[in-house]
């Protein structure tokens, strides 16, 4: 429990595979800026990943793997997932106020 003796929500408890995650990206953007596109192509499909895919026994991981692998990488939700990415890098990157402040 916090200080304030509220319960922390699962999803907003503290989790050490997001960190590690936040760090390679990090780590891998300043290598190279174009790993910035893809981060954010990806850290949906990480959070979804995480959420999805259970580790409990090894039929388990299998089953809730080709479960997660079957919702969310066909080519509809990647190709969404694709262009929210552009989307969002091209509002927090444009010049052009009008661009930025569209949703």
């Amino acid at each position: 429990m916090p200080p304030s003796d509220t319960p922390i929500p699962e999803a907003a408890a503290w989790n050490p595979n997001h960190e590690l995650f936040d760090a390679w990206v990090c780590a891998r953007c300043s290598e190279n800026f174009k790993f910035a596109l893809f981060s954010q192509l990806i850290a949906p499909l990480f959070d979804s990943f995480m959420a999805s895919v259970s580790v409990d026994s090894a039929d388990e991981l299998s089953q809730s793997l080709l479960d997660w692998q079957r919702e969310h990488l066909t080519l509809d939700v990647l190709r969404q997932s694709v262009q929210s990415a552009l989307a969002a890098v091209s509002q927090s990157t444009s010049p052009d106020p009008l661009v930025s402040s569209r949703p």
